[in-house]
């Protein structure tokens, strides 16, 4: 988890000055404002409040998600905990989501619940 923090926060991209310049010559919104108001359901790992394995001490389980593409589809579960990160690694959203960094619908935990409970 902390090496995807890392190419986050310092991974190399280049001289972007110039882009830069073009943006505030036309007057352009950052793409923060781009973030705030336009597209605010886009979830950003680095504004996640919390993360880690969600576990159950007492049964040494956590909550799992497929990993390759095609298993996308299926719902979370319960598996042995690893503490490897991966498939067991979930993040808390500033809307108390708790997600992966997958935007797939499916690996939302809260609207999973929501759709059980219904």
């Amino acid at each position: 988890p902390n090496h995807l923090r890392t190419l986050f926060f310092q991974g190399d991209f280049g001289d972007v000055t110039s882009r830069k310049e073009l943006r505030r010559n036309l007057g352009c919104k950052s793409f923060k404002w781009y973030l705030d108001n336009i597209y605010p359901e886009l979830f950003i790992p680095g504004d996640a409040v919390a993360s880690g394995d969600v576990s159950n001490d007492w049964s040494g389980m956590c909550i799992d998600s497929a990993c390759k593409p095609t298993d996308m589809h299926k719902p979370v579960g319960l598996y042995p905990c690893h503490k490897q990160g991966g498939n067991q690694f979930w993040m808390m959203s500033k809307h108390g989501e708790i997600r992966r960094d997958d935007p797939s619908p499916d690996t939302k935990l809260s609207r999973i619940a929501r759709k059980k409970k219904t």
